[in-house]
């Protein structure tokens, strides 16, 4: 059995992992020649079809999992299993998911065939709310499992 430390560590480095991919996969997505995924044939047909027929909706889905993984990296619960400046930490996951939909809207300003869209910014922060949202509803769901064992 590894020692608390040492699992942390490589938790929280998985999470890393994780937040860097999607990451990783917002800006391959979002600097593609062209926006409607005909290419990429490597995605399933249904996924295609899906994102070309919901075209700012998409930007959403990605930004739901980074505002997962970013409350899952920056909670910090007390030693009662509460969460610490909730609201706080929000904002600032927030945050750092609208850089990132800004960082990837603005490079499409360098790419041929694609424009900035302002609702896809609304979408991927909208989408990491979300991811937010359902982090804190797990949360509040593991601790009321937690609480009806121990009584």
């Amino acid at each position: 059995m590894l020692p608390k430390i040492k699992k942390n560590r490589i938790y929280r480095k998985l999470i890393l992992g994780a937040l860097f991919l999607c990451f990783v996969a917002v800006f391959y997505y979002s600097w593609l020649p062209n926006p409607k995924l005909e290419q990429e044939t490597y995605l399933s047909s249904w996924i295609r079809d899906w994102s070309n027929k919901y075209y700012n909706l998409r930007t959403a889905v990605p930004f739901i999992a980074i505002g997962f993984l970013l409350e899952v990296l920056t909670s910090n619960k007390n030693s009662l299993g509460k969460r610490r400046n909730g609201l706080g930490l929000i904002i600032r996951n927030t945050f750092i998911s609208s850089v990132g939909v800004c960082t990837a809207e603005a490079g499409q300003f360098f790419v041929k065939n694609r424009n900035p869209d302002l609702v896809d910014i609304f979408f991927g922060i909208l989408g990491s709310l979300i991811g937010c949202f359902i982090y804190s509803l797990v949360f509040i769901l593991l601790n009321l499992k937690n609480l009806q064992h121990a009584e």
